[in-house]
């Protein structure tokens, strides 16, 4: 269960880094 949320979480900040590199793009 941990191990798939912290999985989670991390794609949601790679998700999240990309949106923001787009927006600064």
């Amino acid at each position: 269960m941990e191990i798939r949320l912290k999985q989670a979480h991390t794609s949601y900040r790679r998700h999240l880094k990309t949106t923001e590199l787009r927006f600064k793009k």
